[in-house]
């Protein structure tokens, strides 16, 4: 269950003040969370704590569809970036993908990720310096990263400030997208010898392994690539506002 402090802190992006119902937000909001961290089925939601489940997937689709959980998400990380006497924007991301399973009876967006030999789902995630995620997006594994990380173009160049991304060998090339030649791509390369900690890189893939701390975020168990990437933003919401209020 959020805190009372977490709540206050998220209520006025949920506009509780003209919602009249029984169920309080705050349990809805709650609900989503523990199936995030236990990983179980929508219908499996205990009803005794958090009412009907219909309701609960009724707010999630909805908050979904009119970006709540991605605004959300950007005030979270401009509040986390100002009390670590950082600008409200960042000026640089660090941009990488995972390639997930998917498990069986989930049919939409698959491919097979020849390198990671992973049939399923890549998940693109765009981190600031400091580890917050800033964008996530969705596509069939199949899909080459330097192709998967266009899924993030728009949330990414809603920050005007950013003019560097960090990213991978795989990245080498056309930039996948440069906001009219402002946004320099910046490549950290894997060296040869011993294993060593790499700039900028390792930031992302911390941010990646705390998403997968989330059981329903082991597998993509979405039936659509809309549903997996507002998972991943809940999830990331979730972990920001434990930075923010701790």
């Amino acid at each position: 269950m959020l805190s009372d402090s977490q709540w206050d802190e998220v209520k006025p992006y949920f506009d509780s003040k003209s919602r009249k119902g029984k169920q309080s937000l705050q349990v809805i909001v709650s609900s989503i969370i523990y199936l995030l961290r236990t990983g179980c089925q929508w219908r499996m939601l205990p009803e005794e704590v958090y009412g009907k489940w219909e309701l609960v997937y009724y707010y999630y689709r909805k908050w979904m569809a009119y970006a709540v959980l991605e605004n959300l998400l950007y005030k979270l990380v401009g509040k986390v970036r100002k009390n670590n006497g950082r600008a409200k924007e960042p000026t640089a991301a660090v941009i990488d993908t995972q390639s997930i399973k998917t498990p069986a009876g989930v049919s939409e967006q698959i491919g097979y990720d020849g390198g990671k030999k992973v049939k399923g789902r890549k998940r693109s995630i765009a981190a600031d310096t400091q580890g917050n995620i800033i964008a996530a997006g969705v596509t069939a594994a199949s899909v080459h990263d330097s192709k998967a990380v266009c899924v993030l173009k728009e949330q990414v160049e809603d920050y005007g400030t950013i003019t560097t991304i960090f990213a991978d060998g795989a990245f080498k090339g056309d930039p996948p997208f440069d906001r009219k030649g402002k946004i320099k791509w910046k490549i950290v390369n894997k060296k040869a010898g011993p294993f060593k900690v790499l700039p900028k890189r390792w930031v992302v893939e911390r941010s990646i392994a705390w998403l997968t701390n989330f059981r329903r975020l082991a597998k993509d168990y979405e039936k659509n690539i809309e549903c997996s990437k507002a998972m991943i933003i809940m999830a990331a919401i979730t972990i920001t506002l434990n930075k923010l209020l701790t």
